[in-house]
């Protein structure tokens, strides 16, 4: 009833196209828009065989092409104040999850973080609005905690594969080793390109005796071939 009333007092609008939605809406796409969405035929990402990082996640699921409305959108999320998208592009995330992993083997949700640096100057983190959404909608635990990046990087856009891989190298740390020893975990971000940031922080949670990890993006800049 409390998101019906606040609905109706503030229509939802549609994170692609702006169009105003009926108040008993959940997930913020249209009909229209989520027809256009470029989804990947094959959500299971393949490793990249030149990556000094290949085995650390177990697998990468992947809802879209990081191309037209997707890039869009997420350019928007990520860099202009519209932290209240993480709710619908939580949802195209859910939604591949569901038909390719069984959620009752998964032990925690968590996220890739930012620096504190970088998160006060955005306000928010992108990754970690999604993965605690991501949380609620498949009935996992969340916790934000388990990782922390202890120097503030640039940014990785232009960077070149090997830069990419130099510019995340020893970043991150787990903080709570006892928490995911043994553990099978979910980790989000929100883009996946090279795989650099993906690859240290699952580097990390490996060496700290996590059992599996389930990377989970919203997007990929690599080219996919479908079909």
């Amino acid at each position: 009833m409390f998101e019906l009333l606040l609905n109706l007092l503030f229509p939802p609008k549609c994170i692609f196209c702006g169009a105003v939605m009926g108040p008993e809406t959940r997930v913020e796409i249209c009909g229209k828009c989520n027809s256009l969405i470029p989804y990947l035929e094959d959500p299971c990402l393949k490793e990249d065989p030149f990556s000094p990082y290949r085995g650390y996640c177990d697998s990468v699921i992947c809802a879209c092409e990081y191309t037209g409305m997707i890039r869009d959108a997420l350019v928007r999320f990520k860099f202009h104040g519209k932290p209240s998208y993480y709710r619908a592009l939580a949802q195209l995330a859910a939604d591949r999850v569901r038909t390719v992993t069984d959620r009752k083997k998964i032990d925690i949700i968590t996220c890739v973080p930012l620096h504190t640096d970088r998160q006060l100057k955005r306000g928010y983190n992108q990754s970690l609005l999604i993965a605690k959404a991501l949380s609620r909608q498949l009935e996992i635990p969340f916790d934000a905690s388990l990782l922390v990046k202890t120097r503030n990087t640039d940014s990785q856009s232009g960077m070149t594969r090997e830069e990419r891989y130099r510019n995340v190298a020893g970043v991150f740390e787990v903080r709570r080793p006892e928490r995911v020893k043994g553990k099978s975990i979910i980790l989000v971000d929100d883009i996946i390109t090279t795989g650099a940031t993906m690859g240290e922080c699952g580097r990390v949670l490996k060496e700290a005796g996590v059992r599996r990890i389930i990377g989970v993006v919203l997007a990929t800049g690599r080219r996919v071939e479908n079909g």
